[in-house]
């Protein structure tokens, strides 16, 4: 028995819609042009079947006839008859085609059964990586679900689309902005910030940045809880920098409206106590997921984010806080820290598209804004990349000029800043911060005072 007749037995194959998807392209070459999107010559079992995909394609790229002269030519020219089977097979195949009509019925057999044969394949090379004991258990782990999820994720759906279905999906967009005043994405619970921005939509990647101090986590934080109320959705939090015992206090005293430096005192009030625990019971209902691990990847990112969304449906809101924290590629140098930002930020964008889900990426800012007399942070400011402005759909920075001053008449005033908008406009928001309990709300502008 030989390799071909062994492996037959045990992986997955069909001949006959391999032998009728290659019959219908000779009676109809046209139809390569659907074909060519739905498989590739490592999607056909038979190496004869590779073979005559191989030439067929070949052919249709230097816009030659295609019938089973110009594919026997073709054979002899490149020496491939052996493995072809000949004209002989060439016409077999079109006996057993009497139509192309079916054509794409029978690329999803061919295709369903070589991802069958990949998970197979795949299956074996985990299994023996975890065999090996030169690995944490975290890697095998982490490299086993990212081939699955390449695999079971292969880009064969059409991603052209006319005019004429886009235009109606766009006037769908519209009538929704219409009926919901301006908002179509998730309401953050700011209400200046909702309106120039229409909410949070899917594919965003929205940076926000911010000097030490500032409040861009409790900024974040107080989107994640409102939107995690208001949708009752989950929403993925990466903490790279706190843990998430210390995340938990802080969405509850934010949420009570509780001064935290009671909490550590042992001040609190049994009126203080009757919010936070109102605020746990708010909380408890929500599904925020927190992730504190250190030295995350993105594809660790990638991989968790898809694992939240498949056990808990569809994701609201993914926070990463902060991206200069997470860890670049291994062909990357560490020392590089423009490069693997600028990674960093292209993967967050495309994770973004991915999964159809905003993503908020904290940043931090460069020290030179402090030697300017005006301390509002420009896009000039993102910290080593320039990428992060080039990828981001929205740019933001929280601004709080008591930082610098110690202005008391100015502890409660803050600014969130947007200096990018691919979509919409720019604007400068006003804020109201307690710092006692690390909460942001609408401020008012001082024409409004």
């Amino acid at each position: 028995m030989d390799t071909q007749e062994a492996a037959s037995r045990v992986l997955p194959h069909d001949p006959g819609a391999e032998k009728a998807f290659l019959g219908a392209l000779v009676i109809d070459p046209n139809a390569l042009d659907t074909a060519i999107t739905l498989l590739g010559e490592a999607d056909f079992f038979d190496i004869r079947h590779r073979t005559i995909f191989r030439a067929i394609r070949r052919l249709y790229e230097e816009r030659t006839a295609i019938d089973t002269i110009t594919i026997a030519n073709f054979f002899k020219d490149h020496g491939l008859v052996k493995d072809s089977g000949g004209v002989e097979y060439l016409n077999d195949l079109l006996d057993a085609t009497p139509t192309s009509a079916n054509i794409s019925y029978y690329a999803k057999i061919v295709r369903d059964k070589s991802l069958l044969r990949s998970l197979i394949k795949a299956a074996g090379d985990i299994a023996n990586i975890a065999l090996r004991a030169d690995q944490d258990v975290s890697s095998i782990s982490n490299y086993a679900e990212n081939l699955l999820f390449e695999i079971t994720n292969r880009n064969l759906t059409q991603s052209y689309e006319g005019i004429q279905s886009i235009v109606h999906s766009s006037i769908k967009i519209i009538q929704d902005f219409r009926n919901r005043n301006g908002k179509i994405g998730l309401t953050t619970g700011f209400s200046e910030f909702d309106r120039l921005t229409g909410g949070l939509s899917g594919g965003q990647l929205i940076v926000l940045a911010g000097r030490p101090g500032s409040g861009k986590t409790a900024f974040c934080l107080n989107m994640a809880s409102r939107i995690a109320i208001e949708s009752k959705r989950p929403v993925l939090i990466f903490s790279l920098e706190m843990q998430k015992e210390e995340l938990g206090v802080r969405l509850l005293t934010a949420e009570a409206k509780v001064d935290n430096s009671r909490i550590k005192q042992s001040l609190l009030s049994q009126a203080d106590m009757n919010q936070l625990i109102y605020a746990a019971d708010r909380l408890y209902e929500t599904q925020i997921v927190i992730d504190d691990k250190p030295n995350i990847t993105v594809n660790e990112i990638r991989a968790k984010s898809r694992r939240v969304m498949s056990e808990r449906g569809d994701l609201a809101l993914i926070i990463i806080d902060y991206m200069q924290l997470v860890d670049g590629p291994e062909d990357i140098p560490r020392y590089d820290r423009y490069n693997i930002i600028s990674d960093v930020s292209r993967s967050l964008k495309y994770l973004a598209k991915e999964l159809n889900v905003p993503v908020i990426a904290l940043s931090q800012l460069s020290r030179k804004i402090e030697d300017r007399s005006d301390r509002r942070p420009l896009l000039s400011d993102l910290r080593e990349s320039g990428a992060i402005e080039q990828d981001a759909d929205i740019v933001a920075f929280i601004h709080r000029n008591y930082i610098y001053t110690k202005d008391e008449s100015e502890k409660n005033v803050a600014e969130l800043l947007i200096r990018k908008h691919r979509n919409g406009p720019q604007g400068e928001i006003p804020l109201h911060f307690r710092g006692e309990c690390m909460r942001f709300d609408d401020g008012v502008r001082r024409s409004e005072e």
